[in-house]
């Protein structure tokens, strides 16, 4: 995974009582994962320039999962 292209950041937002991942590409906001129930959820922003976003599958799993990881405490 390009570190370069996906950031990510950890928050504790006050309408929600765990914590959420950010995850940004190439500095816009591409999603964030919580975990507010037994399952993670995901809310997806759409891009603010393009109509759609597009990047490499494996590495978009890849951010997927650290960013799932991170919530959990398994680094």
């Amino acid at each position: 995974m390009s570190e370069n292209d996906f950031t990510f950041l950890i928050g504790s937002p006050v309408d929600k009582e765990n914590l959420i991942c950010e995850i940004y590409y190439k500095d816009e906001m591409l999603a964030e994962i919580s975990h507010e129930s037994q399952e993670f959820i995901i809310e997806i922003y759409p891009p603010e320039i393009n109509k759609w976003w597009t990047f490499p599958l494996l590495e978009f799993q890849e951010a997927l999962e650290y960013a799932k990881n991170h919530l959990i405490g398994k680094k």
